[in-house]
């Protein structure tokens, strides 16, 4: 069988950055001067829109738009160390390449 389309997201998926992203999330929080939130809890709160854990934090529309939060977080993000690939990804990569 030949597969017509894959898709899937980077962070977490073939990227080992979850550290990263915690870092990254927690860092908008203290840029306007709020708590981290801790990662258990980042995990049960965290959904689409993910701004929306900014806005449930009291970071309103009048702080900052969405555009500026995804501004922040990217600067925070891509300010660490670059994340390394799953240490398991080759063969699911090998494996997709033989289907074609």
């Amino acid at each position: 069988m030949k597969i017509k389309l894959i898709a899937f997201d980077v962070n977490g998926t073939l990227f080992d950055d979850n550290a990263i992203f915690w870092k990254a999330i927690n860092g908008v929080f203290e840029y306007f001067g709020k708590p981290a939130l801790p990662l258990d809890v980042l995990r049960k709160r965290f959904g689409q829109p993910w701004t929306k854990i900014y806005r449930e934090e009291g970071i309103s529309e009048n702080t900052a738009s969405e555009k500026n939060l995804y501004e922040i977080y990217n600067k925070l993000y891509q300010g660490q160390i670059d994340p390394s690939p799953f240490k398991d990804i080759k063969p699911t990569l090998e494996w997709l390449k033989k289907k074609d």
